[in-house]
């Protein structure tokens, strides 16, 4: 048997079934879509839409489907949620109800060739075997299974990891707005044959004409990268040409925000690790020892990449992380993160960015998450790929984001009955910017 995450010994025979399931494609690179169905159930079970034994194949269930399609599915893979709906039958915890009168043609189907109208007009609904469904309606269960079905797919996260800047990027040092400036102002009076690019050359121009040392020269410009003042050949980007203008002491609180928001995005700049903890830790109230961020970080990394961080490594970037939130000369200000005691921190309740720092957010993780779509389910805002675990703001406060960005004409939402739509009327983050920084 393959070896799988550790799970209670009470949903082993669930978690052995998933692990083992025949999903086609090459032994290699299975098809990630049994997976997917059954992430977008156990998703809906979480958000209450599915409370009784009865899992219906209908647009809540393929919106959803497809929501987590885009984040692991592979590029040649079809977005089709009717296979897999029917093809779990093969698993022992889920079954199917079907219609009456229809047993005849339902035992002669061998695919879904006919797609999800042919479905739903055999099969009343899906449901699991009886003690999967009582074991699933607990919380702590699903999210074990979650656990496992996550670490099955591959994430955009990971495949776009080279986007990313890498887990030890920071030489040991938190982040330093002071330094964050220096590394601003040396780029934008850098001549354009600089070539930014290469390692070498790029450490070695920052070495010379900023008043730091070495290390100092490695980390902070990689900082401005993954915290989106930088592009990914370590020019000005949009953002960081305008902060540069209007904020370049990054001393505004909304800068800050946007630094935070750049840092910990699903598929922002950032280090993917970042990502993790802060929607895994940052939820108000909760607290935790700098030794538990190490030991998190150490497992994030094993299973990225694959091979072991050393414990000193995992322990210094935990410094680093944990450093960034609580000195005021990075993002302590925020009032994100406290420290409680020499090894044990706090998660605060901050003071919320402002609209416009949510629609500069919105906008970013919109692109990265859903490109090729003008319309969301309002409730995909609020999921753990949201944005209001990331700005640490609750619905009623998005909400209120999102009628301030109605009236200004950059969405659109629609509230007629549920699921409630988002439509996106204007991709413009200068704009944004522009109501944000004045200009």
């Amino acid at each position: 048997m393959p070896d799988l995450p550790s799970v209670d010994k009470e949903i082993l025979p669930i978690a052995v079934e998933i692990e083992v399931m025949r999903r086609g494609g090459t032994e290699a690179e299975q098809k990630p879509h049994k997976l997917i169905m059954l992430l977008a159930v156990l998703d809906l079970f979480d958000q209450g839409l599915i409370s009784e034994n009865k899992i219906y194949l209908n647009e809540q269930l393929i919106r959803t489907f497809e929501k987590f399609f885009r984040q692991y599915s592979g590029k040649d893979d079809w977005c089709q949620p009717g296979p897999p709906f029917f093809h779990l039958k093969s698993s022992f915890f889920w079954k199917h109800k079907i219609k009456e009168g229809r047993e005849e043609t339902y035992a002669k189907i061998k695919t879904t060739g006919g797609g999800i109208k042919r479905i739903q007009d055999n099969i009343d609904y899906a449901y699991f075997e009886d003690n999967t469904f009582k074991l699933l309606s607990q919380k702590h269960y699903r999210l074990e299974i979650v656990n496992l079905i996550l670490s099955l797919l591959p994430n955009k996260s990971t495949m776009n990891k080279n986007q990313r800047i890498p887990a030890l990027f920071h030489e040991s040092f938190s982040l330093s707005r002071p330094s964050l400036t220096q590394v601003l102002r040396a780029v934008n009076s850098a001549p354009v044959n600089v070539d930014f690019k290469s390692k070498t050359k790029r450490e070695a121009y920052f070495d010379e004409h900023m008043t730091l040392g070495a290390n100092y020269a490695i980390s902070m410009p990689n900082y401005c990268r993954g915290s989106g003042l930088l592009d990914f050949e370590y020019r000005l980007s949009l953002i960081g040409k305008r902060i540069l203008i209007t904020d370049p002491l990054l001393e505004q609180t909304s800068t800050q925000w946007l630094i935070h928001y750049h840092l910990s995005a699903p598929l922002g700049p950032g280090p993917a690790f970042w990502h993790e903890l802060v929607k895994t830790r940052f939820r108000s109230g909760d607290e935790f020892s700098a030794q538990e961020i190490a030991d998190q970080i150490g497992e994030f990394f094993e299973r990225e990449e694959g091979k072991p961080l050393a414990a000193r490594s995992a322990r210094s970037t935990a410094t680093i992380f944990l450093g960034t939130y609580t000195r005021t000369d990075s993002l302590g200000n925020l009032g994100l993160l406290e420290a409680i005691s020499a090894d044990r921190y706090r998660v605060l309740d901050p003071e919320p960015p402002t609209t416009w720092v949510t629609a500069f957010a919105l906008l970013h993780w919109w692109e990265s998450l859903y490109k090729e779509q003008v319309t969301l389910n309002l409730n995909d805002l609020y999921g753990d790929q949201g944005i209001t675990h990331l700005l640490m703001i609750g619905k009623g406060r998005l909400n209120n984001s999102l009628e301030e960005m109605q009236q200004e004409g950059i969405l659109e939402l629609y509230r007629i009955a549920p699921p409630y739509q988002v439509v996106l009327l204007r991709r413009d983050e200068d704009f944004v910017l522009r109501k944000l920084y004045g200009g």
